[in-house]
């Protein structure tokens, strides 16, 4: 568990990753305002992603990938609008991909690769002009009939 002072400092990358951490995501992380780099992957956190992850709208690169997350990418992911990465793959997660992914308009790396998420993917994906780097393999995800031009 960080320090309580961490809330306090002017913290940009919190770089925890391969570091064999295990548990939830600490609370404490919610207060570090003007944290832009989040990278925890490679670590064995359990439990879902909160949505107080909503809170961090200063983050540009959140990397949770390949730990043991579970349920649902909450919707509040949406609030990130300055994220450029997000890196998801390899947990647990389930369900469908938020439409709000949509309105993350910076937005050009989204891997969600090796989860269980199904349903198909929101036609909103197509408002993310900028998105260089999509996947999707190795999940129940369908395209769709949709157009995303």
């Amino acid at each position: 568990k960080p320090p309580f002072f961490l809330s306090f400092l002017p913290i940009d990358y919190l770089l925890l990753d391969r570091n064999q951490l295990s548990g939830t995501i600490p609370q404490e992380i919610y207060g570090l305002k003007k944290i832009r780099y989040f990278h925890i992957y490679n670590n064995t956190f359990i439990g879902t992603i909160p949505t107080e992850i909503g809170r961090l709208s200063k983050l540009s690169g959140l990397y949770l990938h390949n730990n043991q997350f579970t349920q649902t990418i909450p919707s509040e992911i949406g609030r990130l609008n300055q994220l450029h990465w997000l890196g998801l793959q390899g947990n647990y997660l389930t369900g469908k991909v938020p439409s709000e992914i949509g309105v993350l308009n910076s937005l050009y790396f989204l891997n969600l690769k090796g989860n269980r998420l199904d349903g198909t993917l929101p036609t909103e994906i197509s408002n993310l002009t900028q998105l260089t780097y999509l996947d999707i393999s190795d999940t129940l995800i369908e395209l769709g009939n949709h157009s995303y031009n």
